[in-house]
């Protein structure tokens, strides 16, 4: 599943149009955050809004992204 999951991270991180006042991250921070959401079980958290999805890094439940980076996350 991890083959299937960075590339397709990739792609979103490359392909969705920066909106105003959302600002994409690096790969490097979407990937980290990826490797987060499966190890630790992110389908069963309580809320796992928007993760995994096209939408920008900064609105997945509980990252906050500062400047291009996260810079902290729940």
């Amino acid at each position: 599943m991890r083959k299937i999951i960075l590339p397709v991270i990739i792609l979103i991180v490359f392909s969705i149009k920066p909106f105003k006042g959302l600002a994409q991250v690096t790969v490097q921070d979407s990937i980290a955050l990826v490797n987060l959401y499966d190890s630790t079980g992110g389908p069963n958290w309580i809320n796992h809004a928007n993760w995994l999805t096209s939408a920008p890094v900064s609105t997945w439940y509980g990252v906050n992204v500062n400047a291009g980076r996260v810079s902290n996350y729940l």
